[in-house]
């Protein structure tokens, strides 16, 4: 009896230490590191399968961090933080003391980091998280993370996508509105001349009699203005960039 029970104590501590082992492992390869605890334990577990996905297909480490306050500065915080989860890393730290967030890449992550790409994953995460919605937020980073990811895997340098059909209908409105603005101008300076055949009305009645009347052409004059030729140009936001490979960019929310 004493055997079954040493035997049994000894399988409960081994069951107890693999446990013990697996959550320590599971600890090390967290993604989720949510220290102002903004997300439910359902939604840091959705997370974390989200991310698991983009990591296993891509080779790339996606990470949300939150504080309520960091020490150091949000930057500083965000820096230290991408190296502790490795590298290729791109990470959004949230620092909810200051309402600043913090895009911070290391690595071949940051390799991929342009300004095309800093400009596209910030586009729509930043408003839901002002309204709140953080985990809708953070799985919204993670999902344009991942198609920052698609578009590089060949190497390829990330443009922003462009659609053609929104931009045809805009320029179409835009024009339209624009030649109607114009043209209404145009009229309401004229409203006062009306076309006639003759200048009968600039004459005083009886004041004179008209026997014959004919029209000759004189002389015409035409006025060349050459073309001004636009040299417009376009400009883009910048990001940072620090020492050891890292890359980032930072906002409000």
């Amino acid at each position: 009896m004493k055997k079954c029970n040493r035997i049994l104590s000894l399988v409960l501590t081994a069951a107890a230490l693999f446990s013990l082992l697996a959550v320590w492992a599971f600890g090390a390869e967290k993604r989720v590191l949510d220290e102002a605890d903004l997300l439910s334990s359902f939604e840091e577990q959705k997370l974390e399968e989200q991310f698991g996905r983009i990591e296993e297909t891509y080779g790339f480490i996606v990470a949300i961090g939150t504080d309520r306050y960091a020490k150091g500065g949000f930057e500083s915080a965000a820096y230290r933080l991408a190296d502790e989860l490795g590298s290729d890393v791109m990470l959004l730290y949230v620092d909810m003391g200051t309402r600043e967030y913090r895009v911070e890449t290391n690595g071949r992550g940051a390799e991929l980091y342009n300004e095309a790409a800093a400009e596209y994953i910030q586009k729509e995460f930043p408003s839901l998280l002002s309204e709140g919605e953080y985990y809708e937020a953070f799985a919204r980073f993670g999902q344009d993370s991942a198609y920052i990811f698609e578009i590089c895997k060949e190497g390829k340098e990330f443009k922003e996508p462009f659609h053609w059909g929104i931009s045809i209908v805009l320029s179409l409105i835009v024009g339209l509105v624009l030649a109607l603005i114009i043209t209404g101008t145009m009229r309401s300076k004229l409203k006062t001349v009306r076309h006639q055949k003759t200048a009968n009305s600039y004459v005083r009645n009886d004041s004179m009699k008209v026997t014959v009347a004919k029209d000759y052409f004189l002389y015409r004059t035409v006025t060349r203005v050459p073309k001004p030729k636009d040299n417009g140009g376009r400009s883009g936001g910048g990001i940072s960039g620090g020492g050891g490979g890292h890359r980032g960019s930072s906002g409000k929310f």
